[in-house]
């Protein structure tokens, strides 16, 4: 496999790539790039934002620690203000738990 990765180090230029392969390019570097190709290679995925991370944690960790901010009578707009989500962010948290 080396032998092709020293051909794409030595041959590859920008204008062979498509405009979203440049960017993901130019973002990792060439090896982290060619490290990327060989692990994915012909996947198709997409990233998520970075709310949908802060939600997922934030769901995460007010669920496991539901009984604690009961006992502490904290808001649900408290809640929203201390993990940085929306307060029906909050309000759908405690809606599909309870289901």
């Amino acid at each position: 496999m080396d032998n092709k990765k020293d051909f794409i180090r030595e041959n590859l230029r920008e204008e062979d790539l498509s405009q979203e392969q440049q960017t993901l390019l130019e973002f990792l570097g060439m090896e982290k790039y060619l490290e990327m190709c060989e692990r994915f290679g012909g996947a198709s995925f997409s990233t998520v934002k970075l709310e949908t991370l802060c939600c997922l944690s934030a769901k995460r960790k007010i669920l496991e620690n539901r009984e604690v901010y009961r006992n502490m009578k904290l808001t649900n707009k408290q809640l929203a203000a201390m993990y940085g989500i929306s307060l029906s962010t909050v309000y759908n948290i405690f809606k599909g738990a309870d289901r």
